[in-house]
């Protein structure tokens, strides 16, 4: 997809990605950076109805298809950044999950090592206070 079919637009071949302009006013916050984002994507639309309505001037239509092109390009690899950070998260709570249960399996084991060893030595105290007993 990095360059497009011969014919379409001449050998037109996509400039590398830029981010979308974004006013101060949108930085402030990220509702209302989304909500820019959302009128930038429709201010596009409605220009390229306005443009393919309009067969009179190619160059602004070229511009258009650029500037789109550019869009999709960048919004692309916000989401494959996204995708990838979330599959690195996902990674980790699940090697998180599986050292607690691994935990958790050891601390079982203790438990029962203790209890054994508290009934044996309870056993052996019980025996050596008998023999004690039966010597007096």
């Amino acid at each position: 997809m990095s360059t497009m079919e011969p014919g379409l637009l001449g050998d037109f071949t996509p400039p590398a990605p830029v981010p979308p302009v974004v006013s101060a006013s949108s930085a402030s916050s990220s509702k209302s950076s989304n909500s820019s984002q959302g009128s930038s994507s429709r201010q596009s639309l409605k220009s390229l109805e306005r443009l393919l309505g309009d067969d009179r001037d190619p160059r602004k239509l070229q511009k258009l298809v650029h500037k789109m092109y550019d869009n999709l390009k960048f919004e692309k690899e916000r989401a494959d950044c996204a995708d990838r950070r979330v599959s690195e998260a996902i990674s980790y709570l699940k090697s998180i999950y599986e050292d607690k249960l691994r935990a958790l399996r050891e601390i079982s084991r203790l438990e029962e090592e203790l209890k054994s060893a508290y009934v044996s030595l309870y056993k052996s105290g019980s025996t050596f206070l008998q023999i004690v007993q039966d010597s007096i």
